[in-house]
């Protein structure tokens, strides 16, 4: 298969309902830090495994070994890679997007909670379960770039193409009916 070059857009939305539900300035940290931390491991697996050249954000390898208790990095990213087969890397950031966020709905809600204190009965536990699991998503699209590197005309054409993909997936996403808390009152 011949390669090409492909612009890929990656989002983790809803960021304002994160900090809109914080009622804490400790809550603010946690859900910043998680959505950093997550596209951090994201473009980590993207440069390494794919060599993409990222566009957006620009990460500085300063301290590499240190990991850093700071959200550093934004909620979107955008970067460029040679490949045959896009659908494969897209499908890969997807699947660890989801192991990752599984790993922390099943261990980290409930450290969090003994943490701080808080009983950690199976209702509190269920709830922001289910707020991380509806909440925090990942959206990945990516489209062809005709001139390979170049930034150009083109460049900027599929970058709005791919925004308005992803806004589009955005608003068509519907709430797990089983999991919403009026629903469950009634029941």
């Amino acid at each position: 298969m011949e390669t090409k070059n492909y612009l890929f857009q990656m989002t983790i939305p809803s960021v304002q309902k994160l900090i809109s539900s914080s009622r804490k300035s400790s809550d603010l940290w946690a859900s910043s830090f998680m959505v950093s931390y997550l596209m951090k491991k994201l473009l980590k697996i993207a440069v390494e495994n794919y060599q993409a050249e990222l566009i957006y954000p620009v990460i500085e390898n300063t301290q590499e070994n240190k990991e850093e208790l700071i959200a550093n990095i934004p909620n979107v990213a955008i970067f460029k890679i040679e490949n045959d087969n896009p659908e494969i890397i897209k499908s890969l950031l997807q699947n660890e997007f989801q192991k990752s966020l599984n790993e922390f709905i099943k261990f980290g809600v409930v450290k969090l909670f003994k943490e701080f204190g808080k009983n950690a009965n199976n209702e509190y536990i269920e709830l922001a379960q289910y707020q991380i699991k509806e909440t925090l998503k990942l959206f990945v699209e990516y489209l062809e770039l005709e001139n390979g590197s170049k930034i150009s005309d083109e460049y900027k054409k599929v970058s709005e193409d791919l925004t308005n993909i992803i806004n589009y997936e955005k608003k068509s996403q519907l709430p797990d009916r089983e999991c919403i808390e009026n629903y469950k009152l009634l029941e």
